[in-house]
């Protein structure tokens, strides 16, 4: 009897998946060429107008876009407020008069860089969890983006911070009150009763968890994130199929993504049901990698957030949902599986605590490991850029430095396909049009 129900459940998930997994996207119904605004949630806006915005001119740099094309010596950008009006080499391009110049002879020109995974509220120690307000989060946050923005991050993904304060600081960034990078949140992380993240109950008294039981209370957990403002939704383990696979279909229905922090099958159950990304570089076995090769689901290793807690502690000690045996090399060769399986794969490093102000080290070293792990130079700057972008869902928007695109941009002294730590080293960031570091000031 009891090998009967064993065999009865195994059939009933592997249809369920299959069901989740056919489900076809979700149309908004918008007209091609809508303008709309500049996040995810693709809410119509008007067109803008900007015939009489400020014109600026990058001149002189070589060109590395974030398309993978070969690069461009003696580049032309041209800049009308917060968007790439033309890109192309000196002497094909017109300059505008009364165009801004800003020469970058002999420097290299990139796309913003991209971090997927960050938590920008998260406190700097374990008495914060339970003192902290708002109030202290949003200062702290404002302090911490800043670290972004200034080495060369022009767009981050936050996946867990406090209550409302990603919201209200995405919208401070973006009205220019806050100067920082451009920041797409998740609100609070989705998890079942006792899952990741809600053990010891420290990060549910902070705001930055959501637990939820049953498939109807994952959609309402969506349902509160997409209120708040939510640009993304991330998952955690542990759910059931059924749960994971309502949320999901919960956040597409208004054409979010979503991701998930997960583990073994706990991620198998999460791709049948059709999720978007997977983070962090827990255990999966082979079918579930090519699982989220055929189905297009993409990953953000965080491979540097576990070196560091290999190096500091030793191991992941004192939680259950990090049970199973892991390492940086099993990490290592995780990202070298997901390469040669074809999955989009992007950068994210996890920083958390006090540690965002070393942030362009973290950076870098993600970076590195991505090369240490068999990705070319240029395919490490797509995956920091492009890839990014694409994961965000705002890949007609950001990633590449294309006509029409926003003008998210970094310039950097030396060619970064022959040395990486140039992109964390800029000598000018500009987000959305406006320069928010020069001469690497910090």
């Amino acid at each position: 009897m009891k090998r009967r129900i064993a065999v009865f459940v195994a059939v009933f998930l592997i249809v369920l998946g299959f069901v989740y997994g056919q489900k076809k996207p979700y149309s908004l119904g918008q007209r091609p060429g809508q303008n709309v605004s500049d996040d995810p949630r693709r809410i119509p806006m008007p067109e803008p107008d900007l015939s009489k915005a400020a014109v600026q001119v990058l001149r002189g740099a070589t060109l590395i876009d974030g398309t993978g094309a070969n690069p461009i010596s003696n580049a032309v950008i041209v800049i009308r407020g917060n968007r790439i009006q033309e890109v192309g080499r000196l002497g094909q391009v017109t300059i505008p008069e009364g165009a801004a110049l800003i020469p970058a002879e002999g420097k290299y020109i990139l796309p913003g860089m991209i971090d997927l995974h960050t938590h920008i509220t998260y406190p700097t120690n374990v008495l914060e969890f339970f003192t902290d307000t708002d109030i202290t989060a949003t200062l702290r946050a404002v302090d911490k983006i800043k670290y972004y923005s200034n080495h060369g991050i022009t767009s981050l993904r936050d996946v867990g911070s406090r209550d409302d304060v990603p919201f209200r600081l995405k919208e401070a960034v973006r009205s220019g009150l806050v100067t920082g990078p451009r920041i797409f949140p998740a609100g609070k992380l989705i998890t079942g009763t006792g899952g990741h993240g809600a053990e010891g109950g420290y990060l549910i008294v902070n705001g930055i968890v959501r637990e939820a039981n049953g498939a109807d209370d994952f959609r309402k957990a969506v349902r509160e994130q997409i209120k708040a403002g939510a640009d993304c939704i991330k998952l955690a383990s542990h759910y059931t199929l059924e749960e994971a696979a309502a949320a999901i279909d919960e956040a597409h229905q208004m054409g979010l993504r979503v991701t998930a922090d997960s583990h073994t099958f706990y991620i198998t159950w999460a791709v049948q049901a059709g999720i978007d990304g997977i983070d962090h570089p827990l255990p999966r076995d082979e079918e579930t990698i090519r699982l989220m090769a055929e189905k297009g689901t993409c990953a953000v290793p965080t491979i540097v957030a576990y070196y560091h807690i290999f190096q500091e502690r030793g191991g992941y000690w004192g939680t259950q949902s990090r049970r199973f045996y892991f390492d940086h090399a099993a990490n290592m060769e995780l990202l070298r599986r997901l390469k040669k399986a074809g999955i989009k794969t992007g950068i994210g490093t996890d920083v958390i605590m006090d540690y965002t102000t070393q942030l362009p080290k973290y950076y870098l070293m993600e970076l590195r490991f991505f090369l240490e792990a068999g990705y070319t130079p240029m395919e490490t700057i797509i995956a920091a850029t492009r890839t990014g972008a694409e994961i965000l869902g705002m890949a007609d928007k950001l990633g590449t430095i294309e006509k029409g695109k926003l003008a998210d941009l970094i310039v950097v002294e030396e060619n970064p396909l022959e040395k990486i730590d140039a992109v964390v080293q800029p000598s000018l960031v500009m987000v959305d049009g406006k320069i928010v570091n020069k001469h690497g000031e910090d």
